[in-house]
């Protein structure tokens, strides 16, 4: 990777796969995007460019990636894999790139004192991960053939997927009449045996057909 490489990828702006930071001030929210980068596609971690876009560098290089490293050894659980790169722009200043792995212990979590949260990356933007959508990462890892029952329930789901573009829990909740944990078994069962999608939000996640992902 070298200057003429971080030009194309920041040409291409903040993405699923790119985020900037322009400093190293803040560590432990740096690692929220590392963490989500590796429970995702992985990506690449851009430090010293603004969100503009902007390739502005940093004086003190060698000490902001030492604390960045602290910080992922500190706060990222399980590890993160990663690579390094100090990229020279002038002779004193220089940016930092990381290239995160895709995760293979999924999920992995940012773990502040007896606090851990995972993330995972939409568009270009790293959002807190669903107790559902930490199940599904995390049985992702050991796929095995999940059979479902086409039940009421199933074809009452199906029906309103075919006049909607989605449905959320407790939408599903309303519509079968059933309770949270029952909606929430059954949606996350159908992710996993490829039925359905899921699609990570802010407020609650968004499920929708398979094949209109396809």
């Amino acid at each position: 990777m070298n200057l003429q490489d971080i030009k194309q990828l920041v040409s291409r702006g903040e993405g699923q796969t790119i985020e900037f930071k322009r400093k190293a001030n803040y560590p432990e929210k740096i690692v929220k995007e590392v963490v989500a980068f590796a429970n995702s596609q992985g990506g690449h971690l851009l430090i010293g460019v603004d969100d503009d876009g902007t390739i502005a560098g940093l004086r003190h290089v060698e000490d902001e990636a030492f604390v960045l490293k602290q910080a992922f050894e500190r706060y990222c659980r399980p590890a993160i894999q990663y690579t390094q790169t100090l990229i020279p722009l002038t002779e004193k200043k220089a940016l930092i790139h990381y290239q995160i792995a895709e995760g293979q212990r999924k999920p992995h979590y940012v773990k502040h004192e007896e606090e851990k949260r995972s993330y995972v990356r939409v568009a270009d933007r790293s959002i807190q991960a669903s107790r559902e959508m930490r199940e599904i990462l995390r049985r992702r890892q050991n796929p095995k053939d999940i059979g479902f029952i086409y039940g009421e329930k199933e074809g009452q789901l199906m029906a309103y997927l075919r006049d909607h573009s989605h449905i959320t829990i407790n939408e599903f909740k309303g519509l079968a009449k059933l309770n949270k944990y029952i909606s929430s078994r059954t949606l996350v069962r159908l992710v996993l045996a490829n039925v359905l999608d899921i699609m990570p939000r802010e407020g609650e996640d968004w499920y929708v057909l398979k094949e209109r992902q396809a």
